[in-house]
Order: structure tokens, then C-alpha cells, then sequence
């Protein structure tokens, strides 16, 4: 089974998972205020301004997320933390700690002007993470988040159905499977259907 790993708290980690996927991925609450924040358009906002606005140099990642989407609308604004959110829950507390974690997407929420509710899905067991990705993840995170969101965007396009979001290998999954720029392609998917996604 995909879903074990010997991790205490990857039970945690997978019931949040499995809260997003009901609640964000088929419906368009917000995992956190439960504000109607992961519609279409809102998707639509976030990958544009993140994709369509790219910024080099040798700032941070998250110095320049606040800069993408300082333009956008309060509810994309935390659209986007809940993405980094999502990015980062199943990364490794070795290689991320939860308070780092939570700082990011409290940098990214606060942009909104609204402070980041208490929630226990941003509590150090949900935080925890479940496996390590990488240097290639950690260090490309533009990359890594620019592949959620599209992957997202396309799987919303899909409908709001379980049957066709969450289909065990899902057309929106397999976008840029065939490129070398693939790396989170597991995220969603495992957050779809982690006992499934082992077949990704």
C-alpha cells in the first residue's frame, strides 16, 4: 500500500491531504477560512501572475512569490498559500521544519491583509512531512509550484466530479509527464488518491 511509510505522523500528514482533496480539489473551499477560495478563476489569477510574471535574480523563492502576487485579489492571495501549503506538506520535516513551513505560507496568507487562521492542519504532526524530494526540488521550487498550478488549473477544467478529478492516472496528472520539468507530478496526485498514485 502506498499510504504507509513508517513515519508517526504520516497519518496527519495524509488525513490533510485527504481534507484538501474533498473540500478544495472537488469543492472550492478554502483549507483553512473555508471561504470559497479554489475556484477556476482564482487558479486561473494565481497561475497567471506567478507563471506570467516570472522574476529572476538571486532572490528567494518566497521573496519572489510576494512580489508575483502582491497584485492579485485578497482570495488569490490566499489561494497561493494554500498552494505553498499543499507544495510543502508532504515535504520532509528534515528538510523542512514545520515553523519554516508555516512562515512561508503565513508570508504568502498575509498579503491578503487578513492574519492566517489557527488551524490544526498547520500544526508541527500535519507539518511533518512524509518524504524527502530532493535537492532538485528544494532548490527549483519555482518550477516545482509553476507544475502545481497548472496541474491544478487543468484538473479543475476537468469538472468537479470525483470520477473525473480523481481517477487513478487523471488526464491533469499526466501534463508534463513526458517533460524533464516533472518533478512534483506525485504532489496532487498522491493528494488525489494516495493508495492509487503509486501507479504514477
Amino acid at each position: 500500500m502506498a499510504i504507509w511509510n513508517g513515519r508517526p505522523n504520516a497519518p496527519k500528514v495524509l488525513d490533510a491531504a485527504q481534507r484538501w482533496r474533498q473540500e478544495c480539489l472537488l469543492g472550492e473551499r478554502g483549507i483553512f477560512s473555508g471561504e470559497s477560495l479554489w475556484t477556476l478563476a482564482n487558479l486561473d489569477e494565481v497561475k497567471s501572475a506567478f507563471l506570467g510574471n516570472p522574476i529572476l535574480g538571486s532572490d528567494k523563492f518566497i521573496d519572489k512569490l510576494e512580489q508575483q502576487v502582491s497584485a492579485c485579489t485578497p482570495a488569490a492571495k490566499k489561494l497561493a498559500a494554500e498552494a505553498l501549503w499543499l507544495l510543502l506538506l508532504f515535504v520532509s520535516e528534515s528538510q523542512m521544519g514545520p515553523t519554516s513551513k508555516r512562515d512561508r505560507i503565513s508570508r504568502i496568507w498575509t498579503l491578503s491583509d487578513a492574519p492566517l487562521p489557527e488551524s490544526p492542519l498547520l500544526s508541527a504532526e500535519a507539518l511533518s512531512g512524509i518524504a524527502k524530494p530532493g535537492a532538485a526540488f528544494m532548490t527549483k521550487m519555482p518550477d516545482e509550484l509553476g507544475y502545481l498550478l497548472s496541474t491544478l488549473y487543468a484538473a479543475k477544467q476537468l469538472g468537479g466530479t470525483s470520477s473525473a478529478v480523481c481517477s487513478p492516472i487523471p488526464g491533469a496528472w499526466r501534463v508534463g509527464r513526458s517533460s524533464k520539468r516533472k518533478r512534483s507530478q506525485g504532489v496532487p496526485a498522491y493528494a488525489a488518491l494516495p493508495v492509487l498514485s503509486s501507479e504514477l
